[in-house]
């Protein structure tokens, strides 16, 4: 999953995210902070957003749930979420 969150509330987007998928009981295997960059064009008013990347186990019936309170939350503008390939 890549979230693009509030530049002004970065830490408190995270931490919200992060809570937001503790509820669905999802597995975080890796996490990183791309930090703050600018968007190739604005976005809710915005020209800059945090970039916050995250792996997770989830189960797949849960997802819509999920995208759906991820997009309910003020801080957290984007979220783009992608199925990951098995490793072999």
């Amino acid at each position: 999953m890549t979230a693009l969150i509030h530049p002004e509330s970065s830490a408190e987007g995270k931490e919200e995210l992060s809570k937001i998928l503790s509820t669905y009981d999802a597995k975080i295997f890796m996490e990183k902070d791309w930090g703050e960059k600018d968007l190739p064009y604005p976005i809710q008013k915005l020209d800059r957003a945090f970039f916050s990347y995250k792996e997770f186990q989830l189960d797949p019936q849960r997802i819509i749930e999920l995208n759906k309170d991820i997009h309910l939350n003020s801080k957290i503008i984007r979220c783009m979420i992608q199925r990951a390939d098995k490793k072999k």
